[in-house]
C-alpha cells in the first residue's frame, strides 16, 4: 500500500465530496469506476458509414492508443466542487477518461483500509445454466448479500438486471446489479493506474470485472447486455425476438492480450470501414475502452442483420452457401455480408442466391429442366429427371437404329435402271482419262458388289497391297470404310495373313532378299541393276518385354553374338557382377535402295542395341553385306550420317586408296572380287553441321570465330539481314526468324539448312554488302562460303524427273565420268578448305591450338567433307564406266528413305511415338508386303521431290501357309 492519507480534515473533504457527488449523480447517471463520458468527436454515431464491405481483413483487433495520466495539481470542477481524482458524471466530466487511471489510484489507496473488512462480500460471483434461453441462479452468499448495495449508488433499481448467454459455455462469470455496483468502489482494487495491462491473471479478472460494470451502465435502455468469459473476456451481446432467443450480436474483448472482435450468430465478422473512424482508445485506460467498445456498438446497433434465404429450403443443399441453424434455420451465401444497412434485410449476395432458388423453383414446376441449364444449377431430383428423360430418347434412338441397319441389310441400296445407266456411262466416257490404279480399283469394285459369297472373291495384288496401307495408317478407319459399305476391302483377317507371311525375327530373312532380288530382275538382265546403296541408322525404341504369340519368345531383350555374349560375361565377372541380358532401348536398321532399279527400296535388316559401339556395329553391318551378296545383290556404297560412332567405325577399316590419308573406300571382301565399298556420310546431316558451325560463330553459343583470307566470317551477318528485310513484302529470300533463332528443333531440319545456305542469301548480301547496314562488316569470304556449299549440295543431291526440264544443271543425273561437277567437287570444293587451313596457319600473330581450330569449321565436318566427296565420286564413276549405268542421280546416296521409314513405323503407332520393338519387326512386314504403296508424310524431314500415282504391281503377294 501506498502511503494514506494521515489527517481527519482531508477525510472529511473527501466524506463531504462524496456525499456532493451522491446527490448530483440522481439526474446524471451512476458513479462508475474508470469511467469517462463519451466526448462527441468519438461517441458521435456514424450514420454514413458504410457496412462491412472489406472482407480481407482479420476478424480479431488490437487495441492500440497514446498512454494517459493526470496532473496533481487539477483543481475542482466549477460544477460540481468535486475533484477530477473523484470518479463521476458531470458536466465538466468530460475529460474524465484522461484522468481516470490516476485518480482510481489516489482514492484506492485512501479507501482501501476502509473497504478491507467488505472486500469478501463485494467479489460475489454467480453461475449462468442454460435451458431454452437464460436464467439465474444465485449462490447462497449472494442470497444473504442481497441487500448490500453500495450505499454511494442511489436510484439503481432500473439497472437491476442480470447479463445473460445463451450458449453452453463453462465458467461463465456473470455481472448482476449488486456486484456491478460493488465493484464500482474506488477503494476496491489496489494499483489501478497500470490495471489493464498488468500481466496476470488476478489484475485481468479484475480488468474485465471492472470494464463489464462500466459497460453496464452504459447500455441500460437497450437489448444489449455484458457479461464476463472465461474470468477475462467481455462480452456484449444482444438476443434476437424469436421464441428460441439466441445471441445474434456479440463485440468480445479479451483483457488478457487486448484482442477484440465482433461475432454475428457465432460467425466473425471482418472488419468494417466505420472502425477506420473511430479513434483507438488509450488501452490503459478502462474508461477510454468503455467508451470505444460503446462506439462501436452505437454503430452496430445503427446495422441489421442479414437475414438470409428462408424460403425455398428443398434447394439449399445444391447450393455453395452455408445453413444457419442458430435460431431459425436460413441459407446463407458463402459471401454473406451479415451486418447491412438495406432496409430490405438481406444482402446482396443472399439475395443473388435467392434468384437462382426461385430459377430452379420454376423449373421444377414446369416438370422438366431446360436443355441448355448447366447441371451444376440443377437439383438432386431435376438430374435424375433429365437423366431418366435422356436414358428413354437413347433406347428410343437405339431401337430406330437397328430397326434401319436390318432394312438396310435387307434391301442392300439398290438403284433404279435410270441411275445406274447413267453412272455407268459416266464411266465409260471418262475410261480415258482415269490412271491405271483408279480402273483397277473400280473394276475391283463392282466385281466384289457382283459377288454374293465374299470367299469367292480372288483380290488383285496391288489392292491387296493399298489394302495394307490403309489398315497400316489406321485399322479403325479402315474398319469402318469396310463395316459402312463405303468401300468392299479385303477383311483385316486376310491381311493378316498377308503381313504374318513369315515369322518377324531379328536381322537378314531369306524370303525378303528373295523378293528385293525378284523386283531388280523386272526391271532387266542388266548387271546395274543389281546395284544398290546400303544405308543404316538407329531409331529409338520404348523399352520392354513383350512375349511372341507364336513362337513363346521373350521379344525386348538385346541380341549379341556368341563372342559378344561372352565377352559381356567376362567383363562383368571381372567386377564381380552377375551378367544379365539388357533392354533393347534402340534399334538398328538396314535399307537398300537401287542405284538404277527405281523400284528397289526395303529394309533388309533389322537389330535390337542399348549402346551401340564401333564393334558392334562392324560385325553386324559385314553380315549384313555377306547375305546381300550371298542374294546378288550388290552393295556399291555405304550410307550413314556423321556421328561418332560411325566415322570410328569407317577408320577401322583398311583404306582402298593408299594415297588418302582419310578412309573413304575399302574392299569389299564379301564380294568374292575386288570390288570397293565406297562410304558416304549423309549430305543432308553434312550440310547442317556446316550451317551449324557458322552459326555459333560470334552467335548463339559463340563457340566459332570463323576467319579466312583477313576476314570475319559471322552469322551476324545472316542475322542483319533478316532484321532488314524482315518488314518488306518482297525479300529474295526465305529467311525468316526460326532459320536466324536456332532452336533444338530447327537445327535439325534440313530445310532451314538448304534455304539458309542458298544462292539467293548469298544474292541478298551482295547487294546490300556496300549499304549503311553492312559497313561494319566482312561479307566477301561469307558469300562464297554459302555459294560453295550450296552447289555442293546441288551436285550430291540432284534427281532428274521424267519429262520435266531442269533449269539447274546442278542436280541433272551423272551420264559421264568426265562431268564438270566432279572437277568442282574435288578441285574447287575441297582446295577450298585446304586453303582455309593454310591461311590460319599463317595468319600473323600469337594463338594457340584451340584459338586455331575456332577459326575453321569442325575438324569432324572436315573429315566428313573429304569421304562424302570421294566416296561419292568413286562410286558415280564406278557405276558409269564399270557397271555401264546410263545415269545416276546423286540423290540415291542420301537417307530421306530411311527417315521416311521411320516415320511410317512411328505413324503406325498412333499416338505412341516410341514403338516397342515387336511392333517394329511386325511392321517391318507390313511395310514390305505393301511394297511401294505407302507414300511417305508431307511433314517429315526429307525432300519429297514431285509425287507420281501408284503404279500397278502385279507381282503375287506371299500368304501365310495354312496349318493342316
Amino acid at each position: 500500500m501506498e502511503d494514506q492519507p494521515s489527517t481527519s480534515q482531508e477525510a472529511a473533504q473527501k466524506k463531504s465530496w462524496r456525499k456532493r457527488g451522491s446527490k448530483g449523480q440522481r439526474n446524471i447517471g451512476p458513479k462508475v469506476k474508470g469511467y469517462s463520458k463519451p466526448s462527441a468527436s468519438s461517441s458521435t454515431v456514424q450514420r454514413d458509414v458504410p457496412s462491412t464491405e472489406d472482407e480481407s481483413s482479420q476478424v480479431a483487433h488490437s487495441l492500440s492508443g497514446s498512454e494517459g495520466g493526470i496532473d496533481s495539481s487539477v483543481l475542482p470542477h466549477t460544477s460540481c466542487g468535486l475533484s477530477f481524482a473523484e470518479p463521476h458524471v458531470c458536466r465538466d466530466s468530460d475529460k474524465f477518461s484522461e484522468t481516470t487511471s490516476e485518480a482510481t489510484s489516489d482514492v484506492t489507496k485512501e479507501t482501501a483500509s476502509e473497504e478491507s473488512a467488505s472486500k469478501l462480500k463485494r467479489r460475489k460471483k454467480t453461475f449462468l445454466s442454460y435451458k431454452k434461453g437464460s436464467s439465474i441462479k444465485k449462490t447462497k452468499a449472494q442470497e444473504e448479500a442481497g441487500s448490500s448495495t453500495n450505499t454511494e449508488i442511489t436510484d439503481q433499481e432500473s439497472l437491476d438486471t442480470t447479463t445473460t448467454t445463451t450458449g453452453p459455455d463453462s465458467d461463465v462469470e456473470v455481472v448482476d446489479v449488486d456486484e456491478s455496483h460493488e465493484s464500482l468502489n474506488v477503494d476496491r482494487v489496489e494499483n489501478q493506474e497500470n490495471l489493464f495491462l498488468s500481466e496476470g491473471d488476478g489484475n485481468s479478472k479484475d480488468s474485465a470485472k471492472l470494464l463489464a460494470s462500466n459497460l453496464t451502465l452504459l447500455i441500460p435502455n437497450t437489448d444489449w447486455s455484458a457479461d464476463i468469459v472465461q474470468s477475462s473476456i467481455v462480452r456484449l451481446f444482444n438476443l434476437n425476438t424469436s421464441e428460441n432467443a439466441a445471441v445474434q450480436k456479440t463485440i468480445y474483448l479479451n483483457c488478457s492480450n487486448a484482442e477484440w472482435g465482433i461475432y454475428i450468430h457465432g460467425v466473425p465478422v471482418r472488419s468494417m470501414k466505420f472502425l477506420a473512424l473511430i479513434t483507438r482508445p488509450d488501452k490503459r485506460n478502462i474508461g477510454s475502452v468503455a467508451d470505444f467498445l460503446y462506439v462501436v456498438l452505437q454503430n452496430i446497433m445503427m446495422l441489421v442483420v442479414c437475414t438470409g434465404v428462408t424460403g425455398f429450403k428443398d434447394f439449399w443443399r445444391s447450393g455453395t452457401g452455408r445453413i444457419d441453424n442458430l435460431s431459425e434455420p436460413c441459407y446463407r451465401s458463402k459471401d454473406c455480408l451479415l451486418l447491412i444497412e438495406s432496409k430490405s434485410g438481406i444482402c446482396g449476395n443472399c439475395r443473388r442466391d435467392r434468384e437462382k432458388f426461385e430459377k430452379q423453383d420454376k423449373r421444377r414446376e414446369k416438370g422438366t429442366a431446360d436443355s441448355h441449364i448447366p447441371d451444376q444449377n440443377l437439383s438432386f431430383s431435376e438430374l435424375k429427371m433429365k437423366k431418366d428423360k435422356y436414358k428413354t430418347l437413347y433406347d428410343k434412338e437405339k431401337r430406330k437404329a437397328e430397326i434401319l441397319e436390318n432394312k438396310v441389310k435387307e434391301l442392300k441400296i439398290k438403284l433404279d435402271e435410270a441411275l445406274s445407266d447413267e453412272l455407268t456411262a459416266i464411266l465409260v466416257k471418262n475410261k480415258d482419262k482415269m490412271t491405271p490404279i483408279q480402273t483397277l480399283f473400280w473394276k475391283s469394285q463392282r466385281q466384289a458388289f457382283a459377288t454374293e459369297d465374299k470367299r469367292g472373291l480372288r483380290w488383285h495384288p496391288m489392292i491387296i497391297r493399298l489394302a495394307l496401307h490403309l489398315h497400316c495408317v489406321s485399322s479403325a478407319s479402315y474398319e469402318y470404310l469396310r463395316e459402312t459399305g463405303v468401300l468392299e476391302l479385303p477383311s483385316s483377317r486376310r491381311l493378316y495373313d498377308y503381313s504374318h507371311f513369315i515369322d518377324a525375327a531379328e536381322g537378314c530373312q531369306s524370303e525378303i532378299l528373295i523378293d528385293i532380288k525378284k523386283a531388280m530382275n523386272s526391271n532387266g538382265s542388266e548387271d546395274h541393276f543389281s546395284f544398290v546403296s546400303l544405308m543404316f541408322d538407329e531409331m529409338h525404341i520404348q523399352a520392354g518385354i513383350v512375349t511372341s504369340k507364336t513362337t513363346g519368345e521373350m521379344v525386348g531383350f538385346t541380341k549379341l553374338s556368341e563372342t559378344e555374349k561372352q565377352l559381356e560375361e567376362m567383363q562383368t565377372e571381372l567386377v564381380n557382377k552377375k551378367y544379365t541380358p539388357k533392354l533393347a532401348k534402340k534399334v538398328l536398321v538396314y535399307l537398300v535402295k537401287g542405284i538404277t532399279s527405281s523400284n528397289v527400296k526395303d529394309v533388309v535388316a533389322i537389330y535390337s542395341t542399348d549402346n551401340l559401339t564401333a564393334v558392334q556395329l562392324y560385325n553386324r553391318s559385314w553380315e549384313v553385306i555377306y547375305f546381300l551378296e550371298d542374294a546378288g545383290i550388290k552393295v556399291i556404297t555405304l550410307v550413314c550420317d556423321g556421328a561418332a560412332t560411325n566415322r570410328k567405325y569407317f577408320r577401322m577399316h583398311e583404306p582402298f586408296d593408299k594415297t588418302c590419308s582419310i578412309v573413304y573406300s575399302t574392299k569389299n571382301v564379301k564380294s568374292g572380287s575386288s570390288r570397293p565399298l565406297f562410304l558416304i556420310i549423309d549430305p543432308s546431316h553434312l550440310l547442317k553441321t556446316i550451317r551449324n558451325c557458322l552459326a555459333n560463330s560470334f552467335s548463339h553459343r559463340k563457340t566459332r570465330k570463323l576467319w579466312k583470307n583477313d576476314e570475319i566470317i559471322s552469322w551476324e551477318v545472316i542475322e542483319k539481314l533478316y532484321e532488314i528485310s524482315k518488314g518488306k513484302k518482297h525479300t529474295g529470300h526465305k529467311i525468316t526468324k526460326a532459320h536466324v533463332k536456332l532452336s533444338s528443333f530447327s537445327c535439325m531440319t534440313v530445310l532451314y539448312a538448304t534455304q539458309t545456305l542458298s544462292d539467293s542469301v548469298a544474292t541478298c548480301i551482295e547487294d546490300l554488302a556496300d549499304t549503311e547496314s553492312f559497313e561494319s562488316y566482312d561479307t566477301s569470304e561469307l558469300v562464297k562460303l554459302i555459294r560453295l556449299v550450296n552447289r555442293f549440295f546441288d551436285c550430291l543431291n540432284g534427281k532428274e524427273e521424267e519429262n520435266v526440264p531442269q533449269r539447274n544443271p546442278d542436280l541433272a543425273a551423272y551420264r559421264t565420268s568426265h562431268d564438270d561437277r566432279f572437277d568442282f567437287l574435288e578441285n574447287v570444293f575441297l582446295e577450298y578448305f585446304e586453303d582455309w587451313k593454310r591461311d590460319i596457319l599463317c595468319r600473323p600473330g600469337i594463338y594457340t591450338d584451340t584459338e586455331k581450330s575456332q577459326m575453321i569449321i569442325s575438324h569432324q565436318s572436315l573429315d566428313a567433307i573429304v569421304i562424302t566427296v570421294k566416296g561419292f565420286i568413286g562410286s558415280t564413276k564406278y557405276m558409269l564406266d564399270i557397271a555401264n549405268a546410263p545415269k545416276v542421280d546423286a540423290r540415291v546416296n542420301n537417307q530421306d528413305p530411311l527417315e521416311q521409314y521411320f516415320s511410317k513405323v512411328r505413324r503406325k503407332q498412333g499416338d505412341n511415338r516410341q514403338p516397342t520393338q515387336k511392333a517394329v519387326m511386325d511392321t517391318r512386314l507390313t511395310l514390305h508386303q505393301a511394297s511401294l504403296a505407302p507414300l511417305p508424310s508431307s511433314k517429315g524431314n526429307t525432300s519429297l521431290g514431285k509425287r507420281r500415282g501408284l503404279e500397278v504391281d502385279s507381282t503375287p503377294l506371299a500368304s501365310r501357309k495354312k496349318s493342316k
